[in-house]
């Protein structure tokens, strides 16, 4: 998969971020696919994807990644939003439909999230980036807990069974 990552305009701290999200991006977006793909049992849709780095809130559609993150909030920013991604590229249904969407989504991706990062990058990783969302707010909360209640199989398994819905 193919991410080109464009500053929002020449601001020169949008163009340095866009070159860390692009360095990061060649160096580990192999990996980070791989394993996406790997702990979901699914594949990418998309096989190129514009990137518009900028300041404010980071979203799956369009990718957008917000500049002033540290390198390692960029490195989990990246495989948070492209978790949304496969999910909603394979049409991955929800846990609950009557949720809030950003609570639902939440919970489905999270499912797959916390074992990425592991995976890619260590537990203690992991368990930050967890910490650091948790104070996105109470969606955000409420989907972590969803999320961590479960062992690592128990949250395989209910990811799963969305595909079967889904």
């Amino acid at each position: 998969m193919k991410i080109n990552f464009h500053p929002e305009y020449d601001n020169p701290s949008f163009i340095d971020a866009a070159k860390e999200y692009s360095d990061i991006w060649k160096s580990e977006g192999e990996m980070i696919v791989s394993m996406l793909e790997q702990i979901s049992q699914l594949r990418f849709i998309e096989k190129s994807i514009n990137a518009l780095v900028f300041e404010g809130t980071s979203y799956s559609h369009p990718l957008q990644l917000r500049a002033s993150n540290l390198r390692q909030a960029k490195k989990a920013t990246l495989v948070h939003e492209l978790s949304h991604r496969i999910c909603f590229g394979n049409k991955v249904g929800l846990i609950d439909r009557s949720e809030d969407r950003k609570l639902g989504a939440h919970k489905v991706i999270f499912l797959i999230l916390y074992d990425a990062l592991d995976a890619l990058y260590g537990e203690e990783f992991a368990i930050q980036n967890v910490e650091d969302e948790r104070k996105y707010g109470d969606a955000y909360q409420k989907a972590w807990d969803f999320a961590l209640c479960m062992n690592k199989k128990e949250r395989a398994n209910t990811f799963a069974s969305l595909l079967v819905k889904g």
